[in-house]
């Protein structure tokens, strides 16, 4: 009689189970429970953060747009603040309720938005606000 045997691959090899202990169920479950709402507020904390760099760059955009059209050689009074808000009326709405504040004086000129911006939480009110400042063009 003849016996055959046969030969064990690599993939044949069996590993040993670990033992699970019975004071070990549920541990997953409690580890879950205490990860996933950490995970959930970096991922919310990640979303607010994008909100807010998105509506930073808006606002000095806009401020900067202003304060380069109000500054402008022979630039009439108010140019800044149309300007600022025309930039503003094109943007894709990351800032609202804004508010361009413009300044000038025989130097210089200066534009202030500010506004609000989404937020990931429905009941808080954030606000942004950045200024741009500028000697006026002169002819000398």
């Amino acid at each position: 009689m003849s016996t055959t045997r046969r030969k064990r691959g690599l993939g044949s090899a069996r590993l040993p189970r670990p033992r699970t202990v019975a004071r070990d169920r549920g541990a997953t479950v409690i580890e879950t429970a205490i990860v996933f709402p950490v995970v959930v507020i970096a991922v919310l904390a990640a979303i607010q953060a994008g909100f807010y760099f998105l509506a930073r760059a808006t606002a000095i955009n806009a401020a900067q747009a202003g304060v380069n059209a109000e500054r402008a050689y022979g630039a009439p009074a108010g140019a800044g603040r149309s300007r600022a808000i025309e930039f503003l009326a094109q943007s894709p709405g990351w800032l609202r309720d804004t508010e361009v504040t413009v300044t000038r004086d025989a130097n210089f000129a200066s534009v202030t938005v500010t506004g609000t911006f989404k937020s990931v939480l429905p009941w808080t009110r954030w606000t942004i606000s950045h200024t741009a400042h500028g000697p006026l063009e002169q002819f000398q």
